[in-house]
């Protein structure tokens, strides 16, 4: 396999056993990687040419070190450094929220419901700027979905992921006929309500449990780091077939999930087993 500037680091970690130590130590960015939840989340949607931006370097530079540890690359002719992608340049038209999650990570204080309060809070023209170590995939997919936009710039020592909503176009065409109509257009930045959720009890857990019988997908989160759980169990809701049911073994009732739940149409029960064990049901 010719590994080139659209080679995605998780089939790198395929072709070799030693490809994790290689990775890693071509610079800091990337010893996050040895945590096996942040790999199994970030490897497979980052491509070498996003490495490379998070490393701060030149894709070519990345793909030499790859050469020299014997893999066949192929490399690019625009050997340009990604390190403030263009379209970066929107952020002029904005003024920037910061919010450092490092601290909360560090100390496995689970970030989420701070940087979903700030991006709720955010007024027009405001973009939110989340400065953590690495670049932070999951979240970027989940937001996505929301409708924001976002761009990243790798600092020294740091990563700054900006989340935005694209600033309403005026005097449009579909606006003006949206105008003769006399509807008036929700700004693009306006951040959804928070929405709550109604969880069933233990004998609505065990009643589910026996009508999902046979239709269910098992996922254990316990002992990821946050915001790990919330995104590993979005993840598998966004795959889970028709009629089937996501049964989730989890420490405790995650809070910061159910507005999410209620936005996707799901419920859920729960049931503790023990100090630290919350079984749930997602359906």
């Amino acid at each position: 396999m010719v590994v080139d500037r659209n080679t995605k680091i998780g089939d790198l970690l395929k072709m070799r056993e030693d490809a994790l130590d290689i990775i890693a130590s071509i610079t800091p960015a990337f010893e996050k990687l040895r945590n096996p939840v942040l790999r199994k989340s970030i490897a497979p949607r980052v491509r070498v040419k996003d490495a490379a931006r998070i490393g701060n370097m030149p894709v070519n530079t990345f793909l030499k070190f790859l050469e020299k540890h014997d893999f066949e690359v192929s490399y690019d002719e625009r050997d340009t450094m990604e390190v403030q992608p263009k379209k970066c340049e929107v952020l002029k038209n904005y003024k920037t929220v910061s919010l450092d999650v490092r601290a909360d990570l560090e100390s496995g204080r689970d970030p989420f419901n701070k940087i979903r309060e700030k991006l709720a809070g955010l007024e027009k023209g405001e973009a939110l700027e989340v400065i953590v170590d690495f670049e932070p995939v999951p979240l970027i997919d989940l937001f996505e979905r929301s409708g924001y936009d976002h761009c990243t710039i790798c600092r020294d020592g740091y990563v700054s992921t900006y989340f935005f909503k694209p600033m309403p176009e005026e005097g449009g065409l579909w606006n003006k006929i949206k105008g003769i109509f006399g509807r008036q257009r929700k700004t693009a930045y306006e951040p959804a309500p928070l929405t709550k959720i109604e969880i069933g009890d233990a004998e609505d857990f065990k009643r589910l449990l026996n009508r999902y019988e046979g239709k269910i997908v098992t996922l254990d989160v316990r002992g990821m780091e946050m915001p790990m759980p919330m995104m590993t169990v979005l993840e598998a809701l966004s795959h889970l077939p028709e009629g089937q049911a996501l049964l989730v073994e989890h420490e405790r009732i995650p809070q910061y999930l159910l507005p999410e739940l209620k936005k996707r149409g799901k419920r859920i029960a729960a049931q503790k087993t023990g100090e630290g064990h919350t079984r749930l049901i997602i359906y």
